[in-house]
């Protein structure tokens, strides 16, 4: 996973606010992405006693890895891992879970390990779909005179570009643009969009204005 973390610079980011059906409180996700889709999400759940940070890594769309920390601070307010769990996937299962500081690992023939597994799956499609959900992107008219930004929570989007590339994801359609000043950036949309680019435009002809759909 090293290698997801050093590239996480040259990834678009963005931020959401998400709540599982099972828990009372709101989870605070970052997620990284590029062409090839999702490659990182962050679930931050604050707590009096300490955070809890889950992170998901992705290759090619499946679920491969899950760390956990507990974060806190020791007696002399110095911040602490209280505790750890790594968690390995390969076709869409656990295959290994790793617990605590000193690694220790757990039996895969258990019911806690089934247990957890499909937790783990469950949170991660949970948030996937809340990504794709939360900063979706549809076209709405033609390219308005002069590009324009937009708040979106605390991040600063733009409402125009040019498209020069489109995928389909799993979840959503991936779209890359040019801005304003000649950098591109990313944006995901429904798959309608995907459709209707496909048979009426052509990547790189194509100025889009953007609407943020948020929640």
């Amino acid at each position: 996973m090293s290698a997801i973390n050093k590239g996480l610079g040259g990834y678009a980011r963005s931020r959401v606010i998400a709540k599982r059906p099972d828990l009372e409180y709101k989870s605070e996700v970052t997620i990284w992405r590029d062409r090839a889709g999702v490659r990182k999400i962050e679930a931050l759940d604050r707590d009096d006693s300490g955070n809890v940070i889950t992170e998901y890594y992705y290759l090619n769309g499946a679920l491969v890895f899950a760390y956990q920390a507990i974060k806190g601070y020791n007696d002399t307010g110095k911040r602490v891992i209280r505790g750890e769990e790594r968690q390995y996937f390969n076709n869409g299962k656990m295959s290994k879970w790793l617990s605590g500081l000193d690694k220790v690992a757990n039996a895969i023939a258990s019911a806690e390990f089934d247990a957890e597994s499909k937790t783990k799956l469950t949170t991660s499609m949970f948030f996937l779909q809340a990504v794709a959900k939360g900063d979706a992107a549809s076209i709405v008219t033609a390219q308005p005179a002069g590009a324009t930004t937009v708040k979106v929570r605390k991040f600063t989007k733009q409402t125009s570009g040019t498209l020069s590339n489109m995928e389909m994801g799993d979840l959503a359609c991936y779209l890359t643009l040019m801005g304003g000043k000649g950098k591109a950036f990313v944006e995901i949309g429904d798959f309608d969009l995907h459709r209707a680019n496909e048979s009426d435009r052509q990547a790189g002809d194509a100025r889009l204005r953007l609407r943020k759909r948020v929640g």
